[in-house]
């Protein structure tokens, strides 16, 4: 499946629950579990364009993570650690600023 298939379908499931226990994220924003504690970020939208971003989609797909056809939970990404995603998020935001 493309990427963008992949990010698109990924952002529509993690944004489309009805339930009142949902948490809503900031708006321009998608909430993103990470890592085995499951730690939550609230990642903007954009961000999910970046390469290093679909790759830890692709990859959770590959792994049989979020994209699995029969789970409608929220978004996760158990394949890359809490420090290691606030890296990435801290380097994201650096290229956002100086772009």
């Amino acid at each position: 499946m493309h990427s963008t298939k992949l990010i698109m379908r990924f952002f529509k499931k993690s944004t489309g629950s009805s339930s009142d226990k949902v948490r809503r994220s900031r708006k321009g924003c998608v909430a993103i579990y990470v890592g085995e504690e499951a730690k939550r970020y609230e990642v903007p939208v954009k961000y999910l364009s970046f390469p290093v971003f679909r790759e830890l989609l692709i990859q959770e797909h590959d792994d049989g993570g979020y994209f699995d056809s029969k789970n409608d939970g929220p978004l996760k990404i158990s394949c890359c650690t809490t420090t290691t995603f606030d890296q990435l998020l801290k380097i994201s935001a650096q290229n956002t600023r100086s772009s």
